[in-house]
């Protein structure tokens, strides 16, 4: 005789040659029983011991179907099979008093259960927090202060309550590892949950039932992917997952009605699905540094997007769409991208306040740019640019410009034009001479000029009186630069001087026999003259 089988099916009835029901309901009866422990059961009559499936505990059958299944209270376990839908001429179930049952997941499942049974995954909040505290590592979080001790969940650290009812779950950077599990489905009042700063493994698909969640902080975990179910979350308005591995977004958070912030910064995500044109409440897009190479037309579907982050990733142009966000668009940030060319749509975008184009490979700037009158921020650093256009006087709204690590070699004289500009950083570049309507920038209170090749400065250098921090370091300065900086001595506002670097560029400084400004000097930076050869 044969071996028998190692692991027979503990179900009997499903085997014969005419069972008294359909084949594909006792295969879901045996499917359900393996999965929720029948073994197990508090009562498991003749599940495993009749071949008539209709004198099974709690099954009822009609004219040869499967009617009604009553296993209340009867120590199942979850996962509640997908097979049990199979079930087709289901009519009553009852699954209630079993704990903290769920599909693993599977929402097609729970909610066709639901349908039948309202009351199957009732699951007691202090169950659900247990679930958490075990699939987390409890025992090794930082701060677990009365989790499992007090009956009162609300004391437990990091669970805020309205009442007796969770609302938040705040247990950022508290050492959790692991799955969120899927119990959270229970937790349908939660508006807030920061998890951030931890080493969560996964978020279930249950989160779709947190239908009262506002917040979601997951950054700076180890998830790699999103459930679909994400997309259900019709209140939530932050969406924070930056810092972890995710390579994709589910097409599903293109369905997030509510949300007005998307950070994914510092992932892998190698596309945007085109539905994230619907997110038509969305402010803020944040995909800084992940893989993008292009970015889907949908996007200019974005009705009130106001900042697009996708610094840092392999865009070589952008969609023509993105001329449709020129109306809401305030910021956006294209820097480490490799461009070579400032694409066209930007020229539309007429409403920026912020722009970034650093580590782009560009060698010139068209002059459309001219029209981007609004700039407050203008990065263009570390590109390979060897002048600034005439037309950059026009942008009279820039408080920052940033054109360090360029191969600049003059600036013009429009710079002067830049009345409200507060920082300018020229650093790193071939400056041999400023023209002397750098005087006219009376309101800039940071320059940094370090690495160039400057041998003096005009001395309309000295009206800016404004001026906080002034680095000149790793230049060719020589002998008496009295005449711009006694102006910003008499002025008295500069707070750090960086002017003696060590190397011998800047030689043999002085004074011009003031002996006032030496002093003022020497206080500002002790090297300021050393080197002298």
């Amino acid at each position: 005789d044969p071996d028998p089988d190692p692991d027979p099916d503990p179900v009997t009835g499903c085997d014969g040659d005419n069972p008294p029901i359909p084949a594909t309901e006792c295969d879901a009866l045996a499917a359900l029983y393996t999965a929720t422990d029948g073994l197990n059961w508090d009562v498991d009559t003749d599940w495993t011991t009749s071949a008539d499936p209709c004198t099974w505990h709690g099954v009822t059958c009609t004219d040869g179907n499967v009617t009604g299944l009553d296993l209340s209270a009867n120590g199942l376990t979850a996962p509640v099979p997908a097979d049990i839908v199979d079930l087709t001429e289901l009519a009553t179930l009852d699954l209630s008093g079993n704990g903290c049952l769920h599909t693993a997941g599977d929402l097609i499942t729970a909610d066709w259960v639901t349908a039948l049974d309202a009351t199957w995954d009732v699951c007691p909040v202090e169950d659900v927090l247990a679930a958490l505290y075990a699939s987390t590592d409890g025992p090794n979080w930082l701060v677990d202060t009365n989790w499992l001790t007090d009956p009162d969940v609300c004391t437990w650290a990091g669970i805020t309550c309205d009442g007796t009812v969770v609302e938040e779950i705040e247990l950022y950077a508290n050492n959790l590892a692991g799955p969120i599990p899927h119990e959270i489905r229970s937790l349908t009042t939660l508006t807030n949950l920061a998890i951030y700063d931890n080493a969560i493994t996964a978020i279930p698909n249950e989160i779709a039932y947190s239908t009262s969640l506002k917040f979601l902080n997951a950054g700076d975990n180890v998830l790699t992917a999103l459930p679909a179910g994400i997309g259900s979350l019709d209140a939530l308005v932050s969406l924070d997952l930056a810092e972890n591995g995710i390579t994709a977004l589910p097409d599903e958070i293109g369905d997030l009605a509510s949300v007005t912030n998307l950070d994914l910064t510092r992932n892998d995500v190698g596309a945007l699905p085109a539905t994230v044109g619907n997110l038509d409440t969305l402010l803020t897009l944040g995909m800084y540094d992940n893989q993008l190479t292009v970015l889907p037309d949908e996007i200019g579907d974005m009705a009130v997007l106001n900042n697009l982050n996708v610094g840092n990733n392999q865009l070589n142009g952008l969609p023509a769409t993105v001329t449709n966000l020129a109306p809401t668009l305030q910021s956006l940030y294209l820097h480490q991208n490799p461009l070579g060319s400032v694409p066209v749509e930007v020229l539309s975008l007429t409403n920026l306040r912020n722009l970034t184009l650093g580590s782009g490979s560009l060698t010139s700037l068209p002059a459309g740019m001219a029209a981007l009158v609004n700039l407050e921020y203008l990065s263009l650093s570390i590109n390979q640019l060897t002048s600034l256009p005439s037309w950059i006087g026009d942008l009279t709204a820039l408080d920052t410009l940033n054109a360090n690590s360029n191969q600049l070699t003059s600036l013009p004289t429009e710079i002067g034009n830049l009345v409200n500009l507060q920082f300018l950083n020229l650093s790193y570049n071939d400056l041999t001479t400023l023209p002397t309507s750098i005087g006219n920038l009376t309101g800039v209170q940071y320059v940094q000029l370090q690495g160039n090749d400057l041998s003096a400065l005009p001395a309309e250098f000295g009206s800016l009186t404004a001026l906080l921090d002034l680095d000149l370091r790793y230049n060719l300065l020589l002998d008496d630069i009295s005449a711009w900086a006694s102006g910003l001595h008499a002025a008295d506002t500069l707070t750090t001087l960086e002017i003696g670097d060590g190397v011998g560029r800047n030689t043999c400084l002085n004074d011009g026999g003031d002996s006032s400004l030496g002093a003022w000097l020497e206080a500002l930076d002790p090297t300021w003259n050393d080197e002298c050869s």
